[in-house]
Formats: C-alpha cells, sequence, structure tokens
C-alpha cells in the first residue's frame, strides 16, 4: 500500500487542529463521566452504610451463567412482537414464498 502525499500543506494543520480539539472533547467528556461514576457510587456506598436496601430493579452485573439485563429485555420485547405480529408474519410470509415459486 503506497501513501499518498496530502494534496496541500495547507489543510494538514487545519486537519491535524480539528483532531486534537476531537480529542481533547473524547477526553473531557470521559472525564465527566468517570466523574459521574465516582458520585454514584459514592452513594450507593454511603446508602449501604446506612443500611438502605438497593432497589429490588437495580441493574448489577449479570451472575455466572444468567444473561444480562439487555438480553433479558430484548428477549421479551421479541416474544411480545412475535405474539401480535404473528399471524401477520405468517402471512406475508406465505404470500412471498408463493410468488418467489411463480417465478
Amino acid at each position: 500500500m503506497t501513501r499518498r502525499a496530502p494534496s496541500s500543506p495547507a489543510r494538514r494543520p487545519s486537519l491535524e487542529e480539528r483532531l486534537a480539539q476531537a480529542l481533547q472533547e473524547r477526553d473531557a467528556a470521559l472525564a465527566a463521566l468517570a466523574q459521574e461514576r465516582a458520585v454514584v457510587n459514592a452513594l450507593r456506598l454511603a446508602s449501604a452504610r446506612r443500611g438502605e436496601p438497593e432497589p429490588k430493579d437495580y441493574p448489577v452485573a449479570a451472575g455466572p451463567g444468567e444473561a444480562p439485563l439487555r438480553y433479558v429485555l430484548a428477549d421479551e420485547a421479541n416474544d411480545t412482537l412475535k405474539a401480535f405480529l404473528g399471524p401477520l408474519h405468517r402471512g406475508v410470509k406465505g404470500v412471498l414464498k408463493g410468488r418467489a415459486k411463480k417465478r
């Protein structure tokens, strides 16, 4: 693979500046996220020390052999859609198969 020379040297600093700015914005966003996580963890620890129970629906990590919460929710949504749209799906599938056989 050969490298091409930049089309104009004037564009290069502008791209480097935009890249540096994007990296700074990403770093700032990650720092803000880390700070928010630290606050949430501090609040959870403080409530645990006071003896307050964790909410029943608090999304904790799945244990060994358990599906993650997002999988459980996706499966429930999929099952609901299949229950409501199942007959329609079978009908459309039958029509499409019939059209394919005619060709």
